[in-house]
């Protein structure tokens, strides 16, 4: 009767230690970088200046220098969905933005 108690128990906590392990690895293969290649004019650089501010919530200031130092990595591991809203604000104003 232990015997049957301790398998029970066994492939119990298997059992809830291989599901949240499942989710974990699920969870890495839907994540990717968005990185800001460069604006594509000099006439676009305020534009992406702000999306990059309102995005990073950073100042004016800091979202320039950011955007002067392109291309550069804004933002590591967001789902598919927020990866892809960043990349059309970021077209949409006037930049070139790579997802990997």
């Amino acid at each position: 009767m232990k015997s049957i108690l301790f398998l029970a128990m066994l492939s119990l906590s298997t059992m809830l230690i291989a599901k949240p392990l499942a989710e974990v690895v699920d969870e890495k293969e839907g994540y990717f970088t968005v990185v800001l290649l460069q604006p594509k004019n000099q006439k676009t650089v305020a534009h992406v200046t702000k999306v990059v501010a309102t995005i990073l919530g950073v100042s004016q200031k800091e979202a320039k220098a950011i955007v002067a130092s392109a291309p550069i990595v804004l933002s590591k591991n967001p789902t598919k969905e927020e990866a892809a809203t960043i990349k059309s604000a970021l077209e949409a104003a006037g930049a070139e933005v790579e997802v990997k």
